[in-house]
């Protein structure tokens, strides 16, 4: 458990250092991922749809909330964020791509 701790929280702090503009989430005190909501002003289709594309450019396939609904339109937009697999330095580098990516679609528009 401490492993998977230590895990969540390293995910945890990248949320916090790169990701907070866009996303919203909480700290889980259970599991093995943290969901993160986008925030109102990006959930416009064509924002999450590039932030897709864009982070697929870079190799990461997101794992969209709605992926995981039965009814997906039901579903809050967000992704989940599995933390139990990856080490430290990749989930780092992982959030920053999406950070990235959100930076450019938010200069673009």
């Amino acid at each position: 458990r401490r492993l998977y701790r230590h895990k969540r929280d390293a995910l945890i702090n990248a949320l916090d250092q790169y990701l907070a503009p866009w996303f919203d989430w909480e700290r889980p005190t259970g599991g093995m991922h943290v969901i993160v909501y986008l925030k109102p002003n990006y959930t416009a289709q064509r924002w999450w749809q590039a932030l897709d594309q864009g982070c697929q450019a870079r190799g990461l396939q997101l794992s969209w909330l709605h992926q995981h609904y039965a009814n997906e339109e039901s579903a809050p937009l967000g992704l989940v964020l599995g933390f139990s697999g990856p080490d430290e330095e990749d989930q780092a580098e992982w959030i920053k791509w999406i950070a990235e990516v959100a930076q450019e679609i938010q200069q673009l528009n």
